[in-house]
């Protein structure tokens, strides 16, 4: 069964897989905002929750979600919060290539 060509008349060409596709893990983008917020609950589990956890129950209006989550990787880490984006992006981009190999 061809999945992309259900009909005799059609002729769709799929996408190539790339092997080997860029891995950018920053926070401006999701993906790469989840590997860093991933890497600090890998780190920090309950201490990290805990804070999150109390941040978010004591919101009393809208609050950015990039903000709650940057504060409290801070507050967690005791590291500023640019400089670990780059320390978490450079090790959760080496777990990434070591699964890539296998």
């Amino acid at each position: 069964m061809d999945l992309l060509n259900w009909h005799p008349d059609e002729d769709r060409k799929g996408q190539p897989v790339s092997r080997n596709p860029k891995i950018s893990l920053n926070f401006n983008n999701l993906g790469g905002a989840r590997f860093i917020v991933l890497d600090a609950y890998m780190r920090y589990t309950d201490k990290f929750l805990d804070v999150l956890r109390s941040k978010l129950t004591s919101l009393k209006k809208t609050s950015n979600g990039r903000e709650i989550f940057a504060t409290t990787i801070e507050e967690v880490t005791g590291i500023p919060f640019k400089e670990y984006t780059k320390l978490a992006a450079k090790a959760q981009t080496e777990l990434i290539l070591k699964h890539r190999k296998n």
